[in-house]
């Protein structure tokens, strides 16, 4: 049985890691079937979270650590997988009603440590998460945007530089 945080999270990551790796292997093209699989494992472990009642920011953090591990293990691109595991974070929280910047705090943690996991520049995988945030809290609108930078920013296991990078960048581009 699922008791703490920490179980939610192991939980959550080894579940999402055997879908997606499962998903992958079975696709031919690992790169087309990689967003499709982060995406939907992200956004359904969220609405199986609310449904049941779990600690979303927890499920968050294990179910996108787990999915970029998972492309990671059969040779995917996990800067990529991050970049869409954090876009789906954000907008699943929003779908399912969550706390926007707990999803993106969560969703940043979870891919920090599943590039680390997979031996990948764990830095430029923090960046295109984050950025993959602010992209997804753009599309839903203003205070989704400031809620997510609130979230990126307290992201403790993450280097604060590169997450203001990202957040800097997002502003250049005109998301935020």
């Amino acid at each position: 049985a699922v008791k703490g945080a920490g179980d939610i999270v192991d939980s959550a990551r080894t579940t999402a890691t055997d879908l997606v790796t499962g998903v992958l292997r079975s696709a031919g093209e690992i790169a087309s079937a990689a967003v499709g699989a982060v995406t939907d494992t992200v956004r359904g472990g969220l609405q199986g979270a609310k449904e049941a009642g779990v600690e979303l920011a927890a499920s968050t953090k294990g179910v996108v650590s787990g999915a970029v591990q998972a492309v990671g293990e059969v040779g995917g691109d996990v800067i990529e997988a991050g970049r869409n595991a954090a876009r789906a974070a954000v907008q699943g929280a929003s779908e399912v009603g969550g706390d926007l910047a707990a999803a993106a705090r969560a969703a940043l943690e979870g891919v920090f440590e599943a590039a680390k996991r997979a031996g990948t520049d764990a830095v430029q995988a923090v960046r295109g998460a984050a950025e993959g945030a602010l992209e997804s809290a753009g599309e839903i609108g203003k205070d989704a945007v400031e809620a997510v930078k609130s979230g990126l920013r307290a992201a403790a296991a993450v280097p604060r530089d590169v997450v203001e990078s990202a957040i800097k960048g997002s502003e250049e581009k005109g998301q935020s």
